[in-house]
């Protein structure tokens, strides 16, 4: 049996319950209602990546989930393979469902970069320059690792190649306490607002809390300890400035915020 790395006492809990196949298939749905809104911003990240449509790229997405992500790249770019990494085997396993028609073009790696050696595992790919990427992409993964990033951005420039990036989508917080807030209600309101228009089903505000906060959960899915972790873990989200200046000092250039909306950013740096 693969050890789940999930359980190193160093890796700060995640208030979601990978583990469950129930809820991760729970979080499917719902992303994917959601899509159009996510799906512009995989296409703004797909456009972002500095390669001719027709290259033969290797590509990294770090916490891909069920593949979202990387069915759009793989889409964009033909002749792209796709290394998918994750520290869920039921995500793992619904990746393996969902993008069956990519074939051999994706590569499922069973790993969570919260451990300081995630990137070992890279080494059991069959492939040449295994430790190196043209690119390293991902989206909603790394909120949860607050100072960690630091170090993980520095892993990260060190196996993408010259001429690659990083980008990353992910949670990040207002400039202050007030907006946090502010952008939260927000959100809720335009949550419940999508759901009626996709779906028409009316969504209350409680309900959309839920999502908004930790999707789907139910405590039923949730242990005892994680449940109690939970308040704690619930927004983790980065420090922008913070994050872009960690880029910076582990080595990318041209680093910037490509894109914001509320509590959503897009981040990066390029190798040159």
């Amino acid at each position: 049996m693969t050890k789940d790395p999930t359980n190193n006492p160093h890796i700060h809990r995640s208030p979601h319950n990978w583990a469950s196949p129930e809820y991760v298939k729970r979080w499917q749905q719902r992303a994917d209602r959601e899509l159009g809104a996510r799906r512009y911003r995989f296409e703004l990240l797909a456009d972002l990546l500095p390669f001719d449509a027709d290259a033969p790229v290797r590509i990294l997405d770090m916490g891909a989930g069920f593949g979202a992500l990387s069915e759009v790249i793989l889409e964009r770019y033909p002749n792209a393979q796709l290394v998918c990494l994750d520290g869920s085997a039921a995500m793992l396993d619904l990746l393996k469902q969902r993008q069956v028609n990519f074939g051999n073009r994706i590569q499922r790696v069973f790993a969570n970069f919260k451990d300081p050696e995630w990137h070992e595992k890279l080494s059991g790919l069959n492939t040449d320059n295994v430790q190196k990427f043209d690119a390293v992409i991902s989206s909603l993964a790394m909120h949860g690792l607050r100072d960690q990033r630091a170090e993980l951005f520095k892993q990260i420039y060190d196996i993408v190649k010259i001429g690659g990036c990083f980008i990353n989508i992910d949670l990040t917080l207002a400039s202050t306490e007030k907006l946090q807030k502010y952008y939260r209600q927000v959100n809720i309101a335009r949550h419940i607002e999508h759901v009626k228009s996709v779906t028409d089903e009316t969504l209350t505000y409680e309900q959309a809390e839920m999502d908004i906060d930790t999707p789907s959960v139910k405590k039923k899915d949730v242990g005892s300890e994680v449940a109690q972790d939970n308040h704690q873990q619930k927004w983790q989200a980065g420090d922008l400035n913070l994050d872009l200046k960690w880029l910076r000092e582990a080595g990318f250039e041209d680093v910037d915020c490509f894109w914001k909306e509320l509590k959503s950013a897009m981040i990066g740096g390029f190798k040159n």
